[in-house]
Order: C-alpha cells, then structure tokens, then sequence
C-alpha cells in the first residue's frame, strides 16, 4: 500500500518531465497556419506548406519550396481580385466585367501567375521546421505587397489586358484607369497622396 502512495506521489513530477520533454520539439505556430495576410502599411502574404522528408532532407526542401510558391500564386490572385473588385467600385461604369465573370477570373489567373513569375526572387523563406517523428518538413513563405508588387501588377495587368481574348471584357478606357489607380495604391504605400 506504501508503496502504491510512493507511486502516486511521483506521478506529478513524471507527468512534468513529459510535458517539458514535448514542449522542446514543438513545433512553431505558423505550422498550422495555411495562409495569411499581415496587414499593415504594406500587406504582406504568407503560405505554409508540407511535404514528406523522404527520400531526402534536401529534396523535401526544394518540393515544400516549389509547393508554397504554387500556393503563394492563390494568395496572390486573391490580392488582385480584391484590387481589381476596389477598382469596379472606384470607376462604377466597367459593368462588361460583371458579365463576363467566368473569363475575367482567367485573367486573374494569367496575372497572378506571370507576377509569381516576375516577383520569385523576391518570395522569401521565413522558415522551416522538420517534424522527424512524423517525417514531415514544413516550410514558410511569404511575399509583400510593396510598390514593386504594385508596379509589377500595372505593367503585368495592361500587357495581359491589350490580348484580343481579354479585351471583349472591359471597355476601351479600362486600362489607362486600371494603371491610374495602380499609380495612386503606390502613391499611397510611400507615403504620398492618402
């Protein structure tokens, strides 16, 4: 019976060496996070993604690399939509957008890739961590929504713009006024114009 007491006493102190032991190999908060968008005075967009550790550490780190940039180019699209929508409000008289839902999301995806393109050195890793019991490696990316993102938008989006295929969508005044209120989301992130 002392004995079973003596035991009991301890557990406590076993049960504290275990969560010690664990809390070391944690992993960081962002692992769980898929996508996020940091607002600030420049946004900034972060994607987490996961492969397997096999057959190597390195090649594990290059596919999570190539993966997270493939999903970067989502969150992307995703800053652009929500341009190109701030853009229908501000000029209210682009209505063939609105009709043409169907091909003006092709256009976001043409855009949001050929600036993942133009923009890839400026992607960068904010981590990496390796999960070995679980043979996962995890890594971070991330890419900000700075003037070059804005510069690189205008000139991406008027080149894709003047194609015969995306011009049925939109009226002939539609890029000069696109690239105006790109210019003024620039002004704005240096501090010009509010």
């Amino acid at each position: 019976m002392k004995q079973g007491k003596n035991i009991l006493s301890l557990l406590p102190l076993v049960i504290i060496s275990i969560l010690l032991s664990c809390a070391g190999r944690k992993a960081p908060p962002w692992t769980i996070q898929d996508i996020t968008i940091e607002q600030g005075k420049i946004d900034k967009g972060y994607v987490t993604e996961s492969v397997g550790l096999k057959p190597s550490e390195s090649l594990a780190q290059l596919k999570c690399m190539t993966q997270g940039k493939i999903k970067l180019q989502n969150v992307v699209r995703g800053k652009i939509e929500e341009k190109f929508k701030e853009f229908l409000n501000y000029t209210k008289n682009i209505e063939p957008y609105r009709e043409k839902v169907k091909i003006f999301r092709e256009m976001m995806v043409e855009i949001s890739k050929e600036i993942i393109k133009k923009l890839s050195d400026k992607i960068e890793q904010e981590g990496i961590h390796i999960d070995k019991e679980n043979y996962v490696l995890f890594c971070r990316m991330s890419l900000k929504f700075d003037e070059e993102f804005y510069r690189v938008l205008n000139e991406t989006s008027l080149d894709i713009m003047k194609s015969n295929y995306y011009r049925t969508i939109y009226d002939e005044e539609a890029p000069q006024k696109l690239s105006e209120y790109i210019e003024e989301n620039i002004r704005k992130i240096k501090g010009g114009k509010k």
